[in-house]
């Protein structure tokens, strides 16, 4: 467990920690937005703020600083990165995988046997 050094706050995740710090205990907002004055702390917070003003849905990470425009791509990074719940089970073995394909393939090459007569 990490322990903030300013309050009680605890996380097993550094980066959230980090996170909590800035949001939490820093005050300082030195990167503006020009369309709606929103203060940033960091250039790349700034950056991905302004994809807000483009139309299209950002979806940000809960775990890291990873946002994307893509659902696909961003479902992905959460189940490979974070929580390991991979959707696609080898129904003989439950060893999971990210894509379909991924499971076929590992199906024909571990067990290949198992679905002959």
């Amino acid at each position: 467990m990490h322990q903030c050094r300013h309050c009680d706050f605890k996380i097993a995740d550094p980066f959230v920690l980090s996170r909590h710090i800035l949001s939490v205990h820093t005050k300082d907002l030195p990167f503006r937005c020009k369309r709606c004055r929103k203060g940033f702390r960091q250039q790349n917070e700034l950056k991905k703020h302004m994809k807000t003003h483009s139309g299209r849905k950002v979806y940000q990470c809960e775990y890291c600083e990873y946002s994307t425009t893509d659902a696909s791509g961003f479902k992905r990074h959460v189940i490979s990165i974070h929580t390991k719940d991979y959707p696609h089970r080898c129904e003989y073995c439950k060893k999971g995988f990210r894509r379909p394909s991924e499971k076929n393939q590992h199906i024909m090459r571990h067990h290949k046997e198992v679905g002959l007569p």
